[in-house]
């Protein structure tokens, strides 16, 4: 593997594990908004779909983090 490969894979890898952190981070703040509103308000279905949203970006971050 060439040198400059390398770097890019390296680069690739730290700016998935950053977007991991972020999304995770997102996700909780997502979840203690979440809890001020009451179930069945647009407020709590738009946070609970933006969770829904953060999960399955987290997990396929993490696929990717797995492959490489």
């Amino acid at each position: 593997m060439s040198q400059e490969a390398h770097d890019a894979r390296h680069c690739a890898q730290g700016d998935l594990e950053d977007a991991l952190r972020v999304i995770a981070s997102m996700a909780c703040r997502t979840r203690e908004a979440q809890a001020k509103f009451s179930p069945g308000t647009s407020q709590h279905s738009l946070l609970r779909n933006r969770l829904n949203a953060l999960q399955k970006a987290e997990a396929l971050v993490q696929a990717e983090l797995d492959e490489s």
